[in-house]
This record gives structure tokens, sequence and C-alpha cells, in this order.
């Protein structure tokens, strides 16, 4: 089914948009928030939230992508529950991810509030969209999608050091980035 169906039976409050929605992207909201969760019962509970904000927000919102809308929420909703249970340590993998863009990105307050900023987030998407097209999907595989160094380096067909090391670089050239635009790091 086309997105702008799917879209319509959400306009139309028919139940349908949910299944369908599901059916297309589930695959891909399973991947965003276990990638973020490392938890299966914690990824389901992500999923169920964001069927339920998709519906709870179309209409009024007219997503122009449906995918990247059902991402974002996913990815929204399985960064508070991994919040909410981040005190009690039971993350490991999201604290070496976040570990890991501290280097580049480093400041008085939390992480999660400053990748939150304006001017932040517009520096990185314009240097994401000035670098190569390779670095570019290596770099939100890990850092958006939150994939392992392992799954990335198997996708690109070289060790998992080596694109431990592409990734620094990656880091490196960022932080260089943003210090040129003068962007507090």
């Amino acid at each position: 089914m086309e997105d702008t169906e799917i879209i319509e039976l959400y306009f139309n409050r028919e139940e349908q948009a949910i299944k369908e929605s599901e059916n297309k992207y589930g695959n891909y909201c399973w991947s965003i928030a276990f990638g973020i969760l490392d938890n299966k019962e914690d990824t389901e509970e992500s999923l169920n939230d964001t069927w339920l904000k998709a519906w709870n927000s179309i209409p009024p919102v007219k997503p122009l992508n449906l995918r990247i809308f059902l991402g974002t929420i996913v990815r929204n909703t399985s960064m508070n529950i991994y919040k909410k249970y981040h005190a009690k340590k039971r993350y490991k993998s999201m604290n070496i991810l976040l570990s890991e863009i501290e280097e580049c990105i480093s400041f008085e307050n939390s992480i999660e509030k400053y990748f939150e900023t304006k001017e932040l987030s517009m520096a990185i998407s314009e240097w994401l969209r000035n670098i190569e097209i390779e670095d570019r999907r290596i770099f939100l595989q890990r850092y958006w999608y939150a994939k392992s160094v392992k799954y990335i380096a198997d996708c690109y067909g070289i060790s998992a050091n080596t694109m431990t090391q592409r990734l620094k670089r990656l880091r490196e050239k960022l932080r260089e980035y943003l210090e040129s635009e003068e962007i507090s790091i």
C-alpha cells in the first residue's frame, strides 16, 4: 500500500492505518528501536507507543514522508525509554554509543539536551550533506540507527577495527567542522 493511502486511512480514522503502517514499516521501526534499546520487551513497548503516537498525530499532521515520520517517532520513543531505564544501567550498548559521540561534542549539559538544540542540529545536517555518501550512511547507521560497529563493518566487508577507525575519523571531521562553524563543543 502506498504511503498516501496509509495516511488517508489515518485521516479517515480507520484502524487499518496502524496495521498497514506496521506491515510496511514494522521491520524498519523495529531495527531503530532495537538498535537503541537492545531489549526485545522494551522494543515492543516502543513500537506500540509509536503506533499510538502516529494515530494521535495524524491528523492534524500530514507527513510528507511516512517512513521518516515513523522513524523519528520510534527513535524519540526509544530514547525516552532508554532515559527512563538509564539510571538502572540497563543499556550498556547505548552508553557506549553516547560516549563515542561525546568525543566530538562535549558540553556541560547532557548530550541528549544539546542534540535538541536547533543550531547543532542544523550544523550536523549541513555537515552530513557535504560528506561522501558512504561516510554519511556509515555515520547515520551508527549514530542515528544505533547499529553496532560489527554490523556496519560486515555491511561494508571490512573488519570491525577498520570500521572503528573510520568512525573515529568521521567524529574528528565532525568536531573540526563544528569548531570551524564556531559551535561550542
